[in-house]
């Protein structure tokens, strides 16, 4: 089993010999794209953990997987790898850094999982960068990359570095978040008023006070929302809609509460007054976390909308 992959040749002339050394180049190549293309049963899962060694507040353990580079070169990881928020080494364990040198860690703040495949011999390597496409990622041998995975700092530990943001993920693209983690209180509250009352606006899913950050990294993702719709006590009829802001693909409507219903790509309406209602929904959330929120509130205003990410599900092949 090979398990990278050769230029092929691709100068062939009529008086050309084949080989066995032409052989076996063409039987690795066929079997290094088999690997590759094994991404569909073997993906790339993570978990972060906030005691990554003595030393060390955090850590992330890549799962072994496969796949392709963004240049179609086929890489196959046969073992777990571990890494810490230092420096990148070359390494696979609790000590060895992972961010890339030109990269400040900083609290609050995603960073990009990439893994880093060397062409020539098939070698693979896990790096971070707070870019998501890897810009500062630089390296002579390891030329090849793919983004497989993001993760959030939280504040400073006991022991230089940062703690991590409680998440994990089964192959790399269902991601799961423990809210609690993410924020010091587990919801993002927005609270009706006489701008947002009957009136789409663009809410950005990022606690600002404390300053904890956004809530999902910057890639267009199909979130996991948890809703908790808390009307004023004196509304006698309450309405919430969202409308996602993806690639501007939604005309918005010119007042939530139409007749004979309400717009909204999500539409949430209750009659009972101080009644609290939750909603579970996927819902796609664009690259700068925003979405478009609307309350209606017939009688009285000061209802809130408090929304919680439990994760989110991005297709690690299109990043």
């Amino acid at each position: 089993m090979a398990d990278y992959f050769t230029t092929p040749k691709k100068n062939w002339v009529p008086s050309d010999g084949i080989g066995d050394e032409d052989l076996n180049r063409i039987e690795a190549n066929i079997d290094a794209t088999r690997y590759g293309a094994r991404r569909g049963l073997t993906g790339f899962g993570f978990r972060v953990d906030n005691t990554g060694g003595t030393g060390y507040d955090g850590s992330i353990v890549v799962f072994a997987g496969s796949g392709f580079s963004n240049n179609g070169v086929p890489f196959y990881k046969s073992a777990a790898h571990i890494k810490n928020l230092n420096t990148w080494a070359a390494g696979n364990g609790a000590a060895y850094g992972g961010m890339a040198s030109a990269v400040t860690v900083a609290a609050n703040t995603w960073y990009y999982i990439f893994i880093i495949t060397n062409p020539t011999d098939g070698t693979t390597e896990v790096i971070f960068d707070d870019n998501t496409s890897g810009s500062n990622i630089s390296d002579a041998s390891y030329t090849e990359k793919r983004c497989v995975g993001a993760f959030k700092t939280r504040a400073a530990g006991d022991q230089g570095s940062f703690d991590l943001c409680e998440m994990y993920s089964t192959d790399g693209q269902n991601v799961v978040i423990n809210p609690d983690s993410m924020f010091t209180w587990r919801h993002l509250t927005f609270t009706n008023s006489g701008g947002i009352n009957d009136a789409y606006q663009t809410i950005t899913l990022q606690e600002t006070s404390p300053a904890e950050g956004y809530a999902l990294p910057g890639w267009d993702v199909m979130a996991q929302l948890n809703l908790e719709f808390t009307p004023h006590a004196s509304a006698t009829t309450n309405g919430i809609g969202l409308l996602s802001t993806y690639a501007g693909v939604f005309t918005t409507p010119g007042q939530l509460s139409g007749s004979p219903s309400y717009s909204g790509e999500l539409v949430f309406r209750q009659n009972n007054q101080s009644v609290v209602k939750t909603y579970d929904f996927p819902f796609l959330v664009n690259s700068s976390g925003q979405l478009k929120l609307a309350m209606y509130e017939a009688v009285a205003l000061g209802g809130a909308a408090k929304i919680a990410v439990r994760g989110y599900h991005y297709d690690r092949w299109a990043i």
